[in-house]
């Protein structure tokens, strides 16, 4: 999280831009959420209160500009459950295994234990999936590289310390 935020700030030495750019990534994965229940033929009528009650929700509101590395952790966990709903039904949009890539890259590498999150999702699509989609096995691999050197040259380079639990 520490490595996103310093390129951020690199590109604009302002927080308020890191929050934005926080906030358009929840608006985005938050749209995506809803078209998946549209998909799933959710009534308009219920899509419609449940977007007006996300957007108006205090808690909501205060965890989208929040700097905290649980709020995208969570933000990139929902999107991602929502994508692999999108694989089991089988609706892949033109940009889904780029969506599957940053989602799964962003949930392993925003918080330290977001590893173990990322290892069972691995696991799982090589037990289930990867036999019927070539494509999938490029996007493990791509991820596992990427999160690898994030997780190591990337944070030694930048001195990012990791929590010891101490």
């Amino acid at each position: 999280y520490i490595i996103i935020i310093r390129m951020l700030l690199s590109i604009c030495d302002s927080f308020i831009f890191v929050l934005a750019c926080q906030v358009i990534l929840c608006a985005y994965i938050m749209t995506d959420v809803i078209l998946c229940l549209a998909r799933k033929g959710i009534k308009p009528k219920v899509l419609y209160g449940l977007t007006f009650l996300i957007a108006l929700h205090p808690n909501i509101s205060n965890m989208v500009v929040t700097l905290w590395r649980d709020v995208p952790f969570s933000f990139f966990a929902l999107w991602l459950v929502c994508l692999l709903l999108h694989y089991c039904n089988g609706d892949k949009s033109k940009f889904y295994y780029i969506k599957l890539y940053v989602a799964s890259v962003g949930m392993a590498v925003i918080r330290s234990n977001g590893f173990i999150p990322f290892v069972l999702l691995i696991i799982i699509l090589l037990c289930f999936y990867v036999k019927k989609d070539k494509k999938l096995l490029l996007f493990m691999m791509a991820s596992v590289l990427s999160v690898f050197l994030i997780k190591v040259p990337g944070q030694n380079i930048c001195g990012v310390i990791e929590n010891t639990g101490n």
